[in-house]
């Protein structure tokens, strides 16, 4: 795994993402793919927020006082739905140095960059969607996922979390006659 080692990294959550303010941080975070800059500040989505809080000692402050891994994590899943499910891939593929942006606006769960690239440098490398061992999903989804991932020039990776958290990671493609 990789770690992220910050002495002091502090954000400020907000409605659904954690605003961190510090120059230092923000260039630190940002160099490693973490959370888009808006004007002089660094906004991370909750995923994001979580893996940090986890990982590198980032401490999110809600109406200036300092949450614990708990009371961020159950905060955010009540925001996001399967919060717990995304964020365990999350910090998976993060863990293993795969840079992961949400993919929302493709309709996937995850936009997933070639190992050691981040956005800017390269394009998405895999769309990510994930599911328990338990969801079902109908041929004509998984078509359209295959179909929307070859729209957008990446590959398909079906994200699997079975019963003890394990993740199995399973690529699609669509064999061209």
């Amino acid at each position: 795994m990789h770690f992220i080692n910050i002495i002091l990294m502090q954000g400020t959550l907000t409605e659904n993402k954690v605003v961190v303010e510090d120059k230092k941080s923000i260039d630190s975070l940002n160099s490693r793919g973490f959370g888009s800059k808006e004007n002089d500040l660094l906004s991370l989505d909750l995923k994001e927020a979580f893996f940090l809080i986890k990982n590198s000692g980032l401490e999110v402050l809600k109406a200036k006082k300092v949450l614990t891994e708990k009371q961020f994590f159950d905060f955010a899943s009540k925001k996001e739905k399967s919060f717990s499910l995304k964020s365990l891939i999350f910090n998976d593929l993060r863990g293993r140095g795969i840079v992961t942006k949400t993919g929302f606006k493709f309709g996937f769960d995850f936009r997933a960059y070639p190992k050691g690239r981040k956005m800017g440098e390269a394009h998405s490398e895999f769309v990510v969607q994930c599911f328990t061992q338990n969801q079902a999903f109908s041929l004509n989804e998984l078509s359209r996922m295959v179909r929307m991932s070859q729209t957008l020039h990446t590959g398909l990776l079906l994200a699997i979390v079975d019963d003890d958290q394990n993740i199995s990671y399973f690529k699609i493609d669509r064999e061209m006659p």
